[in-house]
């Protein structure tokens, strides 16, 4: 699942790799930010195993923020039945991929290294067509 306000310059068949070789039943790409507030963030233990997702928490337990990139097994369906709408009424990817965790499913995590820009911020709206003009050589 790729979220469509996000751009990244790294390559995402390493991802998939690992998914598949590890058999995961999620694999999520994450991002160090300097205001991990503002986002989606991940506690993760030193191998990268996923332990738990927090939205915009107010004291983040990391600085490791949801890139809006994640790799499932057929299993995200249970875990989706599983759950109940948010304050919001939708049913929210991060509360899915919790119930993973909770049930002690495999979810693991990998820092993508390049740039990465979430287009639904406002401040990097602009960015996308000046990387898109930026020669390459």
């Amino acid at each position: 699942m790729f979220l469509g306000d996000n751009l990244i310059e790294h390559e995402l068949k390493s991802f998939l790799d690992r998914f598949l070789e590890k058999q995961l039943d999620a694999l999520i790409l994450l991002r160090p930010v300097e205001n991990p507030s503002a986002f989606g963030v991940a506690k993760v233990d030193a191998d990268g195993r996923v332990l738990a997702l927090v939205e915009k928490p107010k004291n983040p337990p990391s600085n490791l923020a949801l890139v809006g990139i994640y790799y499932f097994s057929p299993y995200i369906h249970e875990a989706i039945a599983q759950i109940q709408p948010s304050a919001r009424g939708e049913l929210e990817i991060t509360d899915a991929i919790q119930k993973l965790i909770d049930l002690d499913r495999p979810v693991d995590s990998r820092v993508i290294k390049g740039w990465w820009l979430d287009t639904g911020k406002r401040m990097t709206c602009s960015v996308p067509i000046k990387l898109c003009w930026m020669p390459r050589w």
